[in-house]
């Protein structure tokens, strides 16, 4: 074979081998990294405001349920604050009413109205213990005013056809201040009440104003 022939093959497979070689993998390094880091930073953008979100969405719920949870615990404190007040000030009022008795009232037993008596209390306090501070039974009357009767059942009993008038007292009773019962009467004014008002029967209750019932 020629010279010029055997140059000619030698080019020829030079060029072949050329083309199935792979690129300079120094030259093709850094757009290979730079294509990856376009990537991965597009991936990172998306997944972090994704995370950003769910982070602000979590924290302002807690937020609010913290908010909520501490307006029902100040609620909930004034209002216990309120009740205690007011139990605070019923025992004042009550303490006050007793002393207030001790010192101006005289001490008196316990009275029971029989047939056709009259009686007339007036500035007196009387303790019925478990019975009651008046019991007024038949066609008796009775006039109460400015005392005070208390009992740990019931402060006044009326019963039959007896006639009672209570003016600017205090008829205090844990079961009930007062029950009448029969054909009984009972006029009352200006007077406070502590416990159930009773009635049985056809007896007759007459409010004159002024009173009040607790």
């Amino acid at each position: 074979m020629r010279p010029w022939a055997v140059v000619a093959l030698l080019t020829l497979a030079a060029c072949e081998q050329s083309k199935d070689r792979p690129a300079d993998p120094a030259a093709a390094a850094p757009a290979r990294t730079q294509a990856a880091g376009a990537s991965a930073g597009e991936a990172t953008g998306a997944l972090g405001a994704g995370a950003v979100d769910q982070a602000a969405g979590t924290l302002t719920r807690e937020a609010a349920a913290r908010a909520r949870s501490s307006a029902l615990a100040a609620a909930s404190v004034a209002e216990a604050g309120a009740a205690e007040t007011e139990v605070a000030a019923a025992r004042l009022e009550a303490a006050a009413g007793h002393a207030a008795a001790a010192g101006s009232l005289t001490a008196k037993a316990p009275v029971t109205c029989m047939g056709s008596d009259d009686v007339e209390l007036s500035g007196v306090v009387i303790d019925g213990g478990s019975g009651a501070a008046v019991n007024a039974v038949g066609s008796c009357s009775v006039v109460i005013k400015h005392s005070h009767l208390v009992s740990s059942r019931v402060a006044v009993m009326v019963a039959g056809s007896a006639d009672v008038t209570i003016e600017d007292s205090v008829i205090e009773g844990k079961a009930s201040s007062i029950v009448l019962a029969g054909s009984a009467e009972v006029s009352a004014k200006g007077t406070r009440f502590i416990g159930a008002k009773s009635m049985v029967g056809d007896s007759d209750w007459k409010d004159q104003g002024g009173n009040k019932f607790e």
